[in-house]
C-alpha cells in the first residue's frame, strides 16, 4: 500500500539526512494509461490510482520530516513507451524543477 511505499522511502532518505545531505522528497509522477504499457501485467489493478495517493503520502512525511517537496506530476509526466518511466525531455524538465528548489534554496541561505 502507498503507506508501506512512503515508510520505505522515508527509511532511504533518513540514511541520506545522517550523513548530512539535504532531502528533496520527489513523488512520482501518476501512472496513466498504464494499460497501454508493455509492463502493465507487473503492475495490476490499482497501481494508477495507487500512485495518485502517493503524492500526498510523500508531502505528509516532507512535511513531518522538515524535508523539502517536491510533486513530480506537476512539471513532468511518465513517457510514451511504456507510461511508467520518463523519457529524455521528462527527465529535463525534472532536473530543472529540482535545480530550481535546489538555487532558491541556496539563494535564502546567503
Amino acid at each position: 500500500d502507498v503507506e508501506a511505499i512512503a515508510l520505505g522511502i522515508g527509511q532511504v532518505a533518513d540514511v541520506f539526512e545522517r550523513a548530512g545531505a539535504g532531502i528533496i522528497l520527489a513523488a512520482p509522477p501518476v501512472l496513466a494509461d498504464l494499460e497501454k504499457s508493455p509492463f502493465y501485467n507487473e503492475f495490476g489493478t490499482g497501481a494508477e490510482e495507487k500512485s495518485r495517493k502517493l503524492a500526498a503520502c510523500y508531502e505528509s512525511l516532507a512535511l513531518r520530516r522538515g524535508w523539502r517537496y517536491l510533486n513530480a506530476e506537476k512539471v513532468t509526466s511518465a513517457g510514451e513507451y511504456d507510461k511508467i518511466h520518463l523519457d529524455k525531455e521528462g527527465h529535463r524538465r525534472l532536473a530543472e524543477a529540482v535545480y530550481q528548489m535546489i538555487a532558491r534554496k541556496e539563494e535564502r541561505d546567503e
